[in-house]
């Protein structure tokens, strides 16, 4: 084995231990930003609803960013070290969900979280209720591709 091969395969027994890590790290900020951090804000008795519905507004915004760049490192990750296997099909699921989120759902619920804030009563929606569905697909998903990866890296060793 060369040098040049030697370097190649420990990149890729990093780049394989990054791909175990990261979907953890993801489906992590996931649970503390779109679980814990939501539902603890409209337990405060001094946040009013309205300025409880304009900060959910805004943390989404910022973490479907965190969540791109996510997606964007474990694509190339996945790639890089497999090709075009299950893991990264898995990983296209995530992106899927994600674009489903930020191009339909997120605008949807955006527009009435605006007439809510301005007082308008509205019937009861389905759009939340698919977007936590969407949610705990996608921390569904990144566990199992941790966990698939995690297999990979075992037997590689």
């Amino acid at each position: 084995m060369t040098i040049a091969q030697k370097h190649i395969d420990r990149l890729r027994s990093r780049a394989g231990a990054a791909a175990v890590v990261v979907p953890i790290l993801h489906a992590g900020v996931l649970l503390g930003c779109s679980v814990l951090a939501t539902s603890a804000k409209f337990l405060a008795p001094s946040l009013t609803r309205p300025v409880a519905l304009d900060v959910g507004r805004h943390t989404f915004g910022v973490l479907h960013v965190v969540e791109c760049a996510f997606v964007a490192f474990a694509t190339g990750l996945w790639w890089y070290v497999s090709g075009f296997n299950r893991s990264f099909k898995l990983m296209l699921l995530v992106l899927a969900v994600l674009v489903l989120e930020m191009a339909w759902l997120r605008p949807v619920i955006d527009a009435r979280v605006t007439l809510l804030m301005e007082g308008v009563e509205l019937p009861t929606s389905w759009h939340h209720y698919g977007f936590i569905a969407l949610e705990i697909l996608k921390i569904a998903l990144l566990l199992w591709l941790s966990t698939a990866n995690l297999r990979n890296v075992q037997r590689s060793i």
